[in-house]
């Protein structure tokens, strides 16, 4: 407990506000379950500070431990008119919670209401309240003393009450076992399903053998799984993207701009699921386009439709088969034409590109063709009598790289595949001030371009790029 929130006994009366130098309590931080701090002939001594029920409460009950139930009135019975029942949870320092199985009091005019219990006092701030007859959400706290709870009601028209379960828990951390049964004994039940952080729910996590049950805590769609801020001072960080539900993944949630990023657990569409339809009649169907809600490992794909009519499923992401050097990677046919279109420039396996090979008509046909990478020898000349080994690969260097020189011995000259920068890419700058990173690549555009100077720099700052040849 903070100094500032400490109390002490002078008396017989409990006293609170700021404490002087001379207060032996100031050097005293008692645990949870002692919160008070009291003086006896000058020695602090923390103590169980006891729980008294307002004046206003016409009976009291006491709960205690890690859990049990309460029927108010018991059995089949009302409550009664001008009722001010009251129940204290005892829960010192851990999650307290209840959870409501059955609500009924006259709507507008019976109330039931929760509280914390903080320092042994009933708080001023309602955790809850609520009347009629819709049973309602859970009612938490944290870190307090428990919960106190009463039960008023007007001078007409009363109702069966309420029922519900209590629990006291420490409170769970993401990924903890929140719940467990095991229909053959094979492990230790577990029944701590509202122990979970606030912003995560107790969900299954995986699916046992048999009518065994094994639960988490996971954070609930819409919590933040990741957040970076450039401005520590603008947010905290997280990181619980492997914390999301089943059924949820961690998705950018990122609004404005800048280098901070926010993440959310959006709900995903598992395998199978509709992803998109449309149909031509509308009255044959709902349109849906969820394209980019598939789950990991799963995409958006058509599994068939009669018409004009499209009906998409998350189907599995199959690994696309590599095409090897001389098979067809692009053709395209001529209206009319009776060859095979095929389109697969992007699956040429690795150490190969999608090439022309030729035309026929006005159709056209490319295939996988080995390609050298950056530093490969594309050229080589060897002055007669020379022992070295002549090589002509001018066209065959990888995309984005040229055969350039890379200097001679002798009568002998060689060239290999360079690295260029295609047209719009920076090749020279400089900034007087120091603002930007030096770059002089002059002699690397590709051909065709050259390394002019543009006039967006400010000053004596210069900026030069590769720009088409005229």
């Amino acid at each position: 407990m903070s100094m500032s929130m400490k109390k002490m006994m002078i008396g017989g009366m409990l006293v609170a506000g700021a404490l002087s130098a001379e207060n032996p309590c100031n050097l005293v931080d008692c645990p949870p379950e002692k919160s008070v701090c009291v003086v006896e002939a000058g020695v602090p001594t923390c103590v169980v500070q006891k729980f008294e029920f307002p004046t206003g409460c016409k009976s009291g009950q006491v709960f205690e431990g890690s859990s049990g139930s309460l029927d108010y009135p018991a059995g089949s019975g009302k409550y009664s008119n001008n009722e001010a029942a009251c129940f204290y949870f005892k829960c010192i320092g851990k999650r307290a919670s209840l959870q409501w199985k059955a609500f009924s009091t006259e709507q507008g005019f019976d109330f039931v209401s929760a509280t914390a219990v903080t320092n042994g006092a009933v708080g001023a701030t309602l955790l809850s309240k609520h009347s009629g007859s819709t049973v309602p959400a859970p009612t938490t706290v944290e870190g307090a003393d428990g919960i106190f709870m009463y039960l008023t009601s007007d001078y007409s028209v009363r109702a069966s009450g309420f029922e519900l379960d209590w629990t006291c828990h420490e409170p769970l951390s993401l990924g903890d076992v929140c719940y467990q049964f095991c229909e053959d004994g094979s492990c230790a039940p577990v029944n701590k399903r509202e122990a979970c952080p606030a912003d995560a729910s107790c969900l299954s996590s995986s699916a046992l053998l048999g009518f065994n049950s094994h639960h988490t805590c996971q954070l609930k769609a819409g919590s933040v799984c990741y957040q970076f801020c450039e401005n520590p001072a603008d947010c905290a960080p997280v990181n619980l993207r492997e914390h999301c539900a089943v059924g949820t993944e961690c998705k950018d949630a990122t609004t404005g701009f800048g280098f901070n990023s926010k993440h959310t657990c959006q709900e995903v569409l598992a395998a199978g699921a509709t992803c998109y339809q449309f149909c031509e009649n509308p009255a044959t169907c709902v349109a849906i386009d969820k394209r980019d809600q598939c789950a990991k490992g799963t995409v958006c794909k058509d599994d068939g439709a009669i018409g004009f009519d499209s009906h998409h499923t998350c189907q599995a992401e199959e690994e696309e088969e590599l095409l090897s050097v001389g098979e067809v990677c692009y053709r395209f046919c001529e209206g009319g034409s009776s060859c095979v279109p095929v389109s697969k420039r992007d699956q040429c396996a690795s150490g190969s590109e999608c090439k022309p090979t030729g035309a026929i008509g006005f159709n056209s046909e490319s295939t996988c063709q080995a390609v050298l990478s950056a530093g490969e020898i594309c050229y080589r000349f060897c002055e007669g009598g020379s022992s070295c080994v002549p090589v002509n690969k001018r066209d065959e260097c990888a995309s984005g790289t040229e055969c350039k020189p890379t200097g001679a011995i002798g009568f002998n000259s060689e060239n290999s595949c360079q690295a260029v920068l295609s047209a719009g890419e920076v090749c020279y700058q400089f900034c007087e001030d120091g603002s930007c990173a030096p770059i002089n690549k002059r002699d690397q555009c590709a051909s065709g371009t050259s390394c002019v100077a543009s006039s967006s720099m400010p000053s004596f700052n210069s900026l030069e790029t590769c720009v088409l040849s005229q």
